[in-house]
Order: structure tokens, then sequence, then C-alpha cells
């Protein structure tokens, strides 16, 4: 009986520690690319929002929202670098970070958007995933 309640005990500490491990890391490190596919579930319960964008209503969720899913420091973040299945790609600055938007596409993907851009130029579509730096 002592041998069970022991090997009980040696479990229990056991689990704590990797539960411990287990909230300390982060999911994602600075310079890690994060696909969107593998997350999509993730991401569609992200709350959205509505932003004006070329005289349109956008319902949109916020990429400051995304980075906090994957747990993202950004207080080391310099810049975060967008990419598209067609190979285009988008560097941003990061003290951007509060106007940029991720718009869900028909098809699966996303369409980055920021709203503050002056002459609205910068823009990708079909992005499949992000870079932090």
């Amino acid at each position: 009986m002592k041998y069970i309640i022991g090997i009980l005990v040696a479990l229990i500490l056991l689990l704590t520690a990797l539960i411990m491990y287990k909230q300390s890391e982060k999911l994602v490190d600075l310079g890690t690319r994060i696909h969107f596919d593998k997350y999509y579930a993730q991401m569609q319960n992200i709350k959205s929002e509505k932003v004006s964008y070329n005289a349109k209503e956008l319902e949109v969720i916020k990429v400051n929202d995304v980075l906090g899913l994957f747990e993202v420091d950004k207080k080391g973040l310099s810049s975060i670098t967008f990419f598209a299945n067609d190979g285009g790609s988008l560097k941003v600055d990061s003290n951007e970070l509060d106007n940029l938007y991720l718009q869900a596409m028909e098809n699966g993907t996303y369409r980055l958007v920021i709203p503050s851009d002056q002459f609205k130029q910068r823009w990708l579509k079909n992005i499949a995933s992000i870079e932090c730096q």
C-alpha cells in the first residue's frame, strides 16, 4: 500500500513539474515562422471586429490578437514579415502592429489589411505564414 502511495505521489510531482514547464515556454520564439494552415481552427476563435477600408466595412481580426494566440513576445519584436502562397511577402515594422488586420477570405486564406496606410497600397492576399523578428 505504501509503495502505491509513493508511486502516486511521484506521478503527481512529475505532472506538476511538466505543467509548470509547459506554462513557462513560449509557443513561438522570435525568428520562427508561423504557418496559418496548421492553426486555422484556433484562428477562427479570435474575436473579429469591423474596420473601414477603401469605403467598405471589413470584418477582420487584429494581428496583435494572432500574436497573442501564439504567445509571441511583443517587447522584443522589431518587425513582422507576411508570406503569401504565391511567393509574395511584405515586411512591416512592429510600431505599426496596432494597425495591422487580417481579413478571412472565402478560399480559407487571409488578406493583410492596413487601414492606416495613406494610399492603401500595402496589402497582401493569400497569406500562408508570418515570421516575427
